[in-house]
Formats: structure tokens, C-alpha cells, sequence
């Protein structure tokens, strides 16, 4: 796990919800679709959380995460407090050759 984590940066779900103008598939996301990266969606279908208001359903691979997580062993994640960065990557990197 410990070479893992030196390795990997960010969560492990793409989406928190299908976005509805990628969505490769109708309202609510029920079958398989390529661009239907989320966990779960918003709806109704016509909420905009300033006239009709949003609320998540997950779907099912929001509680296959879950499971995942859960069953997961916790480990000590290095903190912001007890974070040092390589010397390698201390220093601002450097712009390419005529960049604007």
C-alpha cells in the first residue's frame, strides 16, 4: 500500500454524478452508457437548485465504492503538516521555450 500511495494522487471515483449533457444514455442513467462516468445523478431531471431542487440517488456502483472503502484497511495517511516533498520537486518548474 505504501508504494501505491507514493505512486497515486486523488479518489478513486472519476465522478460524483453523471453529467446530464455527457450522459450517453436517457434520464435516470439506468443502462450502460460510455460518458456515464458517475456514481450516482441528480434529479428530477429538470432540477437546476435555483427553481427545482436537486437531490442525489446514487446507483449501484456508488455502494460497490462504499464496500470497497469499507473494506479497505485504514492506514496513516501522511497529513499536510507532515508532508515534505522530494528535493526534485521543490522548485517551480520551468516553462517551455516561447511560451507565451
Amino acid at each position: 500500500q505504501e508504494q501505491l500511495r507514493e505512486q497515486f494522487g486523488g479518489g478513486f471515483a472519476f465522478e460524483y454524478s453523471v453529467e446530464m449533457a455527457n450522459a450517453g444514455t436517457p434520464y435516470p442513467y439506468k443502462v450502460f452508457g460510455h460518458q456515464n462516468f458517475g456514481i450516482g445523478y441528480m434529479g428530477p431531471e429538470n432540477c437546476d437548485d435555483l427553481n427545482v431542487s436537486c437531490s442525489y440517488h446514487p446507483l449501484p456502483s456508488f455502494d460497490s465504492l462504499k464496500h470497497a472503502y469499507v473494506d479497505t484497511p485504514v492506514v496513516h495517511i501522511t497529513t499536510m503538516d507532515e508532508f515534505v516533498p522530494a528535493p526534485s520537486r521543490q522548485m517551480a518548474s520551468k516553462c517551455p521555450a516561447k511560451f507565451p
